[in-house]
């Protein structure tokens, strides 16, 4: 909920009829959030299973800051942790909460020619 108002996930295509699509596709912020795929891997998920949502594991991406041939590595790849509620009577995740957020590495580029 924001302000007050429930937000849905609208599916923007139906898979055929008999296909081996089991669970709908999110994105965050235009990429894949891959660390929800071992929950829709599971056929019927457990607490194990549901447990492994809490780690998140640094993306692929690089932050590059300023210009330049020469780098300078400011900061390692960094786990995120993610905690969540969830009711077993629904079989729903109720609650989402990033305590913290997963970081690639952020490299400063310098040596540009002005």
């Amino acid at each position: 909920m924001d302000a007050g108002r429930r937000h849905g996930l609208q599916p923007i295509a139906r898979p055929a009829k008999g296909s081996e699509f089991r669970a709908p596709a999110l994105w965050r912020l235009g990429s894949a959030d891959t660390s929800l795929w071992p929950i829709w891997d599971a056929a019927h998920a457990d607490d194990a299973a549901r447990q492994k949502l809490t780690d998140l594991a640094p993306g692929p991406d690089l932050i590059l800051e300023g210009d330049g041939d020469f780098w300078h590595i400011a900061d390692t790849p960094k786990h995120g942790r993610r905690s969540f509620e969830y009711d077993a009577a629904t079989d729903l995740f109720t609650d989402e909460t990033y305590e913290a957020i997963p970081l690639s590495f952020n490299i400063d580029q310098f040596g540009r020619r002005k």
